[in-house]
């Protein structure tokens, strides 16, 4: 099995596991590195059922998405010495993850169900790492899948079935919208129901 293939089966089983480098690794046959160099990998936590995403938290912590297959999923967070706590609870298909100034910003509605029937649950939220609270920024998205820091407080996300694409969420007073991007139309603009 390759290097990335045997990473990516531990982390559908839900184990994190951390690679570093050097140590002895599996060589190709013909003597090479395989043009990866040297590394090892260890399990830093086990058992925390299916894993979107991961991101480190500022404050010295590992944030996972944790997926189910029924039911809802949740945030957790791994310290460094491998205990694990929960982060937000019941959340509906927990799925990208970006950390920024103490808080980490995350999709809900990242669901096979949600994409191939159009169903506009998603949502993205941020979680205050020191007090727990969670804030609404932008709903009415379809699986939000991914998400990524643009300049400013703008965030992208990708939906991958049925219409896929990318949007671009605004962290706005007192409006908040987003902007879907596909080729090969220009992008749209179309307003997010506000949460109260």
């Amino acid at each position: 099995m390759s290097r990335a293939g045997s990473v990516v089966a531990a982390i559908a089983l839900g184990s994190v596991v951390a690679v570093s480098a050097p140590a002895q690794a599996s060589v190709p046959a013909d003597g090479s590195d395989g043009g990866c160099g040297k590394w090892t990998s260890s399990v830093v936590t086990t058992g925390a059922g299916m894993l979107e995403n991961l991101e480190f938290d500022g404050s010295g912590s590992m944030v996972l998405s944790q997926s189910a297959l029924i039911g809802p999923g949740a945030l957790l967070k791994v310290a460094p010495d491998g205990t694990r706590t929960t982060l937000v609870g019941d959340v509906t298909g927990p799925g990208g993850l970006v950390a920024r100034d103490g808080s980490v910003y995350f999709t809900t509605g990242n669901s096979t169900v949600s994409g191939l029937f159009g169903i506009a649950d998603g949502s993205l939220r941020k979680v205050d790492v020191a007090d727990g609270s969670v804030t609404t920024i932008a709903d009415g998205l379809v699986m939000p899948n991914g998400l990524v820091p643009l300049d400013g407080n703008r965030f992208l996300t990708a939906r991958t079935l049925t219409r896929p694409g990318l949007r671009s969420s605004t962290v706005t007073e007192p409006v908040r919208s987003f902007v879907r991007i596909s080729a090969p139309s220009t992008a749209s603009h179309a307003p997010v129901r506000r949460s109260t």
